[in-house]
């Protein structure tokens, strides 16, 4: 059952936005695609105790592009929200593997015998290394 009500709350907003936008086109649809992502984190509030962190990045961004989509009755704001979540998302998976500043070591123990794991620091070189190298 919990599974199920996830499942209704990632897709609900999405799965509105289509039907709406099939019935009443894409301004109308806009509107309900807001409403619903809105309704969906209360719901996943009032039933799960968690709003997922997909769905707030979500939201922000169907308010915003929605929004402006509404203002200035262009659709082609609420076609960005795609793009954007995703181009989003690859700069956190690339921020990741490509660490921006080496971590520094305490003065005299070294990464490798930290915890006692051998080969940290030969990871942590491999990841740099191919970050920099492409």
């Amino acid at each position: 059952m919990q599974a199920l009500i996830k499942l209704l709350i990632e897709l609900g907003p999405l799965v509105i936005f289509f039907v709406v936008n099939g019935k009443a086109g894409i301004l109308v649809a806009t509107a309900a695609f807001m409403a619903a992502t809105v309704a969906a984190m209360v719901a996943s509030y009032l039933l799960r105790h968690t709003v997922p962190v997909m769905l707030w990045v979500s939201a922000i961004v169907v308010t915003i592009f929605g929004g402006a989509t509404l203002y200035f009755e262009n659709e082609t704001f609420i076609k960005l929200k795609p793009t954007i979540i995703y181009v989003m998302f690859a700069v956190v998976l690339l921020a990741a593997q490509c660490p921006i500043q080496a971590a520094k070591e305490p003065p005299g123990i070294r990464a490798e015998r930290i915890n006692g794991l051998d080969h940290v620091g030969d990871g942590v070189r491999r990841v740099v290394g191919r970050c920099v190298a492409g």
